[in-house]
């Protein structure tokens, strides 16, 4: 079972940078789920599961220069952090579709460090969120 306080804060952090989680957007996720707090957890164990598969999808395409492939793996990276409230993780996402739009691939070894950083930040900020629950 998943509990998590209703109040979150849209505020960046100190560093300027976006929450980790927004626990507002898991609070619209149970609700679409008829509050069944185990679909929830297993919502979550599937995005903390596929995590390492997204990222690696993203260093490879990076390393063989496959533009196309790389979008693919960011518009992948931001959409699924959107559903699961990872607003940092899917900024950065974001900011990695952004790259390959304007054909700047030179960045994006950088920003994929900084995705697997931020990756598992957020990996056990979910990981939290979800044991909270099954400690209650």
């Amino acid at each position: 079972m998943v509990i998590f306080p209703l109040a979150t804060t849209f505020a960046p952090d100190d560093t300027g940078h976006p929450p980790l989680l927004d626990l507002a957007v898991l609070d619209v996720l149970l609700d679409e789920l008829d509050h069944n707090e185990a679909g929830l957890d297993a919502f979550l164990e599937a995005f903390i599961s596929l995590w390492p598969t997204r990222l690696r999808r993203a260093q490879e395409s990076v390393r063989a220069g496959d533009l196309a492939a790389l979008q693919d793996s960011a518009l992948s990276i931001k959409v699924s952090c959107q559903m699961v409230g990872a607003s940092r993780l899917s900024g950065c996402g974001a900011r990695l579709e952004s790259l390959v739009e304007s054909n700047r691939i030179d960045g994006a070894p950088a920003l994929i460090e900084t995705l697997r950083l931020v990756g598992e930040q957020t990996l056990a900020a979910l990981a939290d969120v979800r044991d909270q629950g099954q400690a209650s």
